[in-house]
């Protein structure tokens, strides 16, 4: 967590989500996992729900490629 922390605060800027996840990443607000469990099911629907939640294009994209 320690590599893969720093560059999630340049892109959540949000300390309480990142403590979170290294206390408990199973517990923590990360609650949608489709990009994980099923990708080919990702819709454009959940990219914009991920943009309205204060991401940009360049922050999703980096997301996808740490979770692919």
């Amino acid at each position: 967590m320690q590599h893969h922390g720093a560059g999630l605060r340049r892109l959540r800027q949000d300390e309480d989500f990142i403590q979170g996840l290294v206390t408990d990443w199973s517990a923590a607000a990360a609650s949608d996992e489709r990009l994980t469990i099923e990708p080919a099911a990702v819709e454009e629907s959940d990219i914009e729900r991920t943009r309205r939640a204060g991401l940009s294009d360049e922050a999703i994209l980096h997301a996808c490629e740490v979770v692919s």
